[in-house]
């Protein structure tokens, strides 16, 4: 087993830190349990509390999903346990450049994205 840590994490507004942690706290609650770890919000930050390994997972799984909300994506429960069996896999550096993919535009000026690392690949 790993070392117990503590890590911080700077949201910096409260939509922010509602977008992570989803209505009801759903997101941070799949989080806790597929990583082993305990979240917590505080003064805009969270606070992951876990063996060392997974909180770096879980740490680097929000700095996703942050760099995903600025670009203006909404993170919903598929897109979230798309994430997480990413991080799991080792996969997340490919996933910061799947929100600023754009495959096409539509007649009325919509952007469409690839949803996965398998449609980018493919297109």
């Amino acid at each position: 087993m790993g070392e117990r840590v503590d890590k911080r994490i700077k949201v910096g507004n409260a939509e922010m830190l509602h977008q992570l942690f989803g209505n009801l706290d759903e997101h941070a609650k799949a989080i806790e349990k597929e990583f082993d770890v305990a979240l917590t919000a505080r003064d805009g930050d969270i606070l992951i509390m876990g063996e060392d390994e997974n909180s770096i997972k879980v740490e680097n799984l929000f700095s996703k999903l942050k760099n995903s909300i600025h670009s203006g994506e909404k993170i919903d429960r598929q897109k979230l346990d798309y994430y997480i069996g990413s991080v799991k896999l080792g996969d997340s550096e490919e996933l910061s450049g799947l929100d600023e993919s754009v495959i096409a535009i539509t007649s009325r000026g919509k952007l469409v994205k690839p949803k996965t690392l398998g449609q980018k690949k493919i297109l």
